[in-house]
């Protein structure tokens, strides 16, 4: 039992039934994501079989097979076995969602292997600091296990969620906190 004042929580995948719940706080890092754009990621993410069917479709008639539909490599396309985007969330005893990360593996042309974390947000009374510390604990070990080289929380806010697929954007050196692993 947690002692007086501190609320136990857990930290693991985002699961269906919370992506309403969790669409809250992603629209506080992203006010301009809708509910659909927010529910259609977290649907590709959730099912792999959604998520290679968005990407057969988005391949179609593209040359080269890692080009996504603007002809620019993509971070969805995996080249290993691991996941290559994924949402985490801290959820309270009561399943109330008090962080959110999404995060990402992708080959940075400075960087190199890069366990990228465009979404880290956050919300707790009491206990923001230490769900905060144990996210990015979280974060740090699946870089680790990833064998990324890097792992970066972005600082940046972008204003919609196709920043995130924009090569130029996530390629550039100046957003974000970068730790070496």
């Amino acid at each position: 039992m947690a002692a007086a004042g501190i609320i136990s929580f857990t930290i693991r995948p985002l699961q269906w039934p919370q992506i309403q719940r969790a669409y809250v706080l992603a629209q506080a890092a992203m006010p301009n994501l809708t509910l659909e754009q927010f529910e259609q990621e977290c649907a590709a993410t959730l099912n792999p079989e959604l998520r290679e069917e968005k990407e057969d479709k988005e391949k179609q008639d593209l040359p080269g097979p890692r080009q996504d539909r603007n002809g620019s490599t993509s971070w969805r396309y995996a080249d290993s076995g691991l996941p290559r985007c994924n949402f985490i969330v801290a959820t309270d005893i009561n399943d109330h969602i008090r962080g959110l990360c999404y995060t990402r593996i992708e080959e940075h042309l400075t960087a190199g292997r890069l366990f990228d974390v465009p979404i880290f947000i956050v919300v707790s009374l009491l206990q923001e600091q230490e769900i905060a510390a144990k996210l990015f604990d979280v974060m740090r070990k699946r870089a680790l296990h990833a064998q990324c080289n890097y792992l970066r929380v972005w600082a940046l806010r972008p204003e919609n969620w196709s920043l995130l697929d924009n090569d130029e954007f996530r390629h550039r050196w100046d957003h974000g906190t970068i730790f070496p692993l």
